[in-house]
């Protein structure tokens, strides 16, 4: 008898939960919201992927355009 009136009870409680979150779901207000905020997430993503990108110069990446030409001669060969 418990076993049943809990599988009720969370039946009731799932039934709710699926109502509730269908109402948000259809929200224009909700879906603005989300949209934002994955703006603010991809804006953040290019700051740090151009923080990230190579610098230039004596004290920059090996690789950078100005210093390929001094490869290591194995680096040339792999290339």
């Amino acid at each position: 008898m418990q076993v049943q009136r809990s599988e009720t009870q969370l039946f009731e409680l799932l039934s709710r939960t699926i109502k509730d979150l269908e109402r948000i779901e259809d929200d224009p207000k909700t879906l603005n919201f989300i949209a934002r905020r994955l703006g603010n997430i991809v804006k953040h993503m290019k700051d740090l992927r151009d923080d990230l990108q190579p610098r230039g110069g004596v004290n920059g990446n090996a690789f950078a355009p100005a210093m390929e030409e001094r490869l290591h001669p194995r680096m040339e060969a792999i290339r």
